[in-house]
């Protein structure tokens, strides 16, 4: 379905609708959300169950009455780093062909050092902790940039894959002008990341579990199941335990530093993950829960932040620059395919919301227009204001 049936009705419901955002709009919730304009009833109030308060760190670092560190997230910071890797192998497609198997053994983590192409060894990969949801289409995309490779010798067009410069600049395109690269990238941060953070890590299955004994103390395992679930998340989310102090250069830490002017995401980010891992620390499931929607909600917006930073991107050079054009309406894609994988909870878009926005790109981006990106922005803008 088009999203130009809604373009009639897109300004005015987006008149009403701005004014009526419910939510905490109490600071001294810890649910507090800053993009609420009217107040739901929904505040949380830190308990502690003592009537005191949590003592929240600045930085991700706890540890336990001897003194021992309770964080682990080893192998998410491992997979992130693979990810980025590979990011970088896929990209010299411009430069020259790029063989299936060399993606595939990234991917399912061959040899435990990507078949050679990785500048490490882990025991994890990103194969194996991949959506099933999804998954098929992400390894239709690694055969398409693999094709699309075999013609870097050739300049892009449409109905022909090869490459576009922009200065200097080089950017490899399928035959209908998707970059297949930045679609790679972010399904991965998708069906990887974002899928298990929120909705395996934080779910009530991994969250419903042991919280008063340490896994396995005489082996190092300092941590309660709760807690190692939940740091994972962190972990998933791919940034430094003091961050925004320090801000990583790729996948969601990177993105969500990006957003931060318009959503203030670095700090309710890191301020509910901090929340949500000392109310565990302490028991106290109300502050964690409500801590973890508000991670859902805002990891959600970035996803969405960045898909609308790209549509108006991609509009802005649609007829001066057609290598910046095409590469920013495939981040924008990519970002938009991803938004599945908020959990159902939080989730802002219906079954056929997804459906329409996602059918709303067309299947050759040679044939987008800035009235398609226009009506992907009003919709963008109306389900997320």
């Amino acid at each position: 379905m088009s999203l130009k049936i809604f373009s009639l009705l897109m300004t005015a419901f987006i008149v009403f609708t701005a004014c009526k955002k419910e939510g905490c709009t109490d600071k001294s919730a810890i649910n507090y959300n800053a993009e609420a304009d009217k107040d739901d009833g929904s505040c949380v109030y830190n308990s502690a169950g003592t009537g005191g308060t949590l003592e929240i760190p600045d930085f991700y670092s706890f540890e336990d009455n001897k003194g021992n560190s309770t964080v682990q997230f080893q192998s998410q910071t491992d997979i992130l780093q693979q990810l980025k890797e590979m990011v970088e192998v896929l990209e010299s497609g411009t430069d020259g062909a790029i063989l299936p198997n060399t993606i595939f053994n990234m991917y399912g983590n061959q040899d435990g050092n990507g078949g050679g192409n990785f500048s490490f060894y882990s025991d994890y990969g990103l194969a194996f902790q991949t959506s099933s949801d999804g998954e098929d289409q992400i390894r239709d995309w690694f055969y398409d940039l693999a094709s699309a490779s075999n013609y870097n010798g050739y300049t892009a067009a449409n109905g022909q894959a090869g490459v576009l410069m922009s200065g200097s600049k080089k950017y490899l395109f399928d035959e209908k002008g998707y970059e297949r690269v930045r679609l790679i990238e972010k399904g991965l941060m998708g069906a990887v990341f974002m899928y298990r953070a929120l909705e395996v890590l934080l779910g009530e299955d991994y969250m419903n579990v042991n919280n008063s004994e340490a896994v396995d103390p005489e082996n190092g395992e300092y941590y309660t199941k709760m807690e190692h679930h939940f740091d994972m998340a962190f972990g998933s989310f791919g940034v430094d335990t003091d961050f925004p102090t320090q801000v990583p250069d790729h996948s969601w830490g990177k993105y969500c530093n990006e957003s931060d002017a318009a959503l203030n995401s670095n700090a309710v980010m890191m301020d509910n993950f901090l929340m949500g891992r000392t109310a565990i620390s302490n028991g106290e499931l109300v502050e964690r829960d409500a801590a973890i929607s508000q991670i859902r909600l805002m990891w959600e917006n970035i996803a969405a932040q960045q898909a609308l930073h790209f549509l108006n991107s991609a509009k802005s050079t649609f007829n001066s620059d057609k290598a910046k054009t095409l590469h920013a309406l495939s981040e924008a894609y990519g970002f938009c395919w991803i938004l599945r994988y908020a959990p159902g909870e939080t989730r802002r878009l219906t079954n056929f919301d997804y459906g329409t926005l996602i059918g709303s790109f067309t299947d050759n981006m040679w044939n987008m227009t800035t009235s398609n990106i226009n009506d992907l922005i009003s919709f963008i803008e109306w389900k997320y204001n």
